[in-house]
């Protein structure tokens, strides 16, 4: 059954700072920032899947997946594609969000948006689920700057 279901499916671990490539947490602030952008070419559903550390109380997020053509200019936020919470004590600590879409003809590229407000919010990890392959896995993610620089995980076969 495993197989069957990561046959069609890439993960990729996204920096979630565009202005920060190789750094794939996101200390404690209340700045906002959008995730490198990620190739979706060839496949036919995006879920970007937030982890969060010790956030501070009253400390509030939303997330968002936006979508360009080109994953220079364009970025458009995806209808249906965003969350959103405010912070308890401890309720939001090391809890982890997914915020996911289609793939729109409109666009190849998609990207994560954090606002992050009012008190400390901690983004520990950022991962892009890419489904519904449409046959063979098709993308090779670029390793340039402003593009995530780690090497997707292929997990058909495993």
């Amino acid at each position: 059954m495993w197989k069957t279901i990561l046959e069609a499916l890439k993960i990729v671990h996204v920096a979630p700072n565009d202005g920060a490539t190789t750094t794939y947490a996101l200390s404690a602030g209340t700045t906002d920032v959008n995730s490198v952008k990620v190739d979706a070419s060839g496949f036919g559903r995006i879920c970007f899947l937030c982890i969060f550390g010790d956030n501070a109380d009253t400390g509030t997020f939303t997330g968002k997946i936006e979508g360009s053509a080109n994953g220079t200019d364009g970025w458009t936020a995806v209808t249906g594609a965003t969350t959103t919470f405010t912070a308890g004590a401890s309720d939001t600590d090391n809890e982890m969000i997914a915020v996911e879409c289609d793939v729109l003809p409109a666009y190849r590229y998609y990207r994560f948006v954090s606002d992050r407000g009012t008190a400390n919010t901690v983004i520990a990890a950022l991962l892009a689920l890419l489904g519904k392959a449409q046959g063979q896995i098709p993308v090779t993610q670029s390793t340039a700057a402003g593009d995530f620089v780690q090497t997707p995980v292929n997990v058909i076969g495993a």
